[in-house]
């Protein structure tokens, strides 16, 4: 792919973003396609997002920072950074790098036990600390990026999420150390937030209930995730809430009673910081897309 061309071939793609794209259980809403092109020594801190972001790397190299351990990206390979997910993004300071960003986020768009919604989400949002290639993935880009109209891109769009799923749910694509005994603690520590993620939880609970010391936990938490136990199990929380409003009508302070906040206050204040609007706009914007 010439070094000019990328930002060219994502204009294709603009009037695609902010517009869910609705597949069985699936919602689907690509939030911003841009060329990523930064000169040599290019940087950006530590942050967090709400949103998928996939970015892919056609010259030089982009590094991912993690937990303070780099994840480099070469040419032709990509990397992908589920939503909550602590990184900085940074090149080796010696060349310039090229590529592209597409960030998305997904929604259940309705109740299939096991559907499409249900294997993504449990797939895409366990970290994988390294970057990947793959043929399939990179025709599903170029289809996507020579789509002609709205219909193709948008199951363009839907096939590279299907490429994904496949690729995180082959076993071989995990480097053995990614199934060792630190990613097992952690495993456990998520199922151990999304049983009681209801009840107040503190990490020493997590801690004790593993037979392991505070500090260990903690620290390897964050290595393997990219953030600290206290997001994910926000992020949990806020996750049951968003499924609260969209399938019920209880009110926002038994809401957030039910998934663990003691006042809604807080609730509605880590509510807006993960998902950029409150629990009511949220609602109001759900049921006038429901229409």
């Amino acid at each position: 792919m010439p070094y000019s061309l990328w930002e060219k071939r994502l204009e294709s793609l603009q009037d695609l973003i902010l517009k869910p794209i609705r597949f069985n259980d699936l919602q689907l809403t690509l939030i911003d396609a841009v060329h990523a092109a930064h000169e040599r020594g290019w940087q950006v801190g530590e942050h967090r997002h709400p949103w998928f972001e996939f970015n892919y790397v056609s010259a030089g190299c982009l590094l991912t920072d993690i937990a303070q351990v780099s994840f480099p990206t070469g040419a032709g390979r990509f990397f992908l950074i589920p939503p909550g997910v602590a990184h900085g993004n940074r090149n080796d300071g010696n060349d310039c790098d090229d590529g592209f960003c597409l960030r998305w986020q997904i929604e259940r768009a309705a109740d299939e036990p096991d559907g499409l919604y249900d294997r993504l989400l449990k797939a895409l949002t366990v970290m994988r600390p390294f970057s990947l290639e793959k043929d399939e993935i990179g025709r599903s880009i170029d289809a996507l990026l020579s789509a002609r109209d709205s219909f193709r891109q948008q199951l363009a769009i839907l096939e590279l999420l299907r490429q994904l799923l496949a690729l995180w749910e082959e076993p071989s694509t995990i480097p053995r150390h990614d199934r060792s005994r630190q990613d097992l603690i952690v495993r456990q520590a998520i199922l151990y937030l999304s049983e009681y993620y209801a009840q107040p939880i503190a990490v020493a609970d997590v801690a004790r209930s593993l037979n392991v010391s505070y500090r260990h936990l903690a620290r390897t938490f964050r290595q393997v995730t990219g953030v600290t136990i206290i997001e994910k199990l926000n992020d949990i929380r806020i996750n049951r809430a968003k499924m609260l409003l969209r399938q019920t009508d209880m009110t926002i302070k038994e809401i957030a009673r039910r998934v663990g906040f003691e006042n809604e206050f807080y609730f509605s204040k880590t509510f807006g910081r993960s998902v950029f609007t409150s629990p009511s706009e949220f609602r109001r914007q759900y049921y006038e897309m429901a229409e």
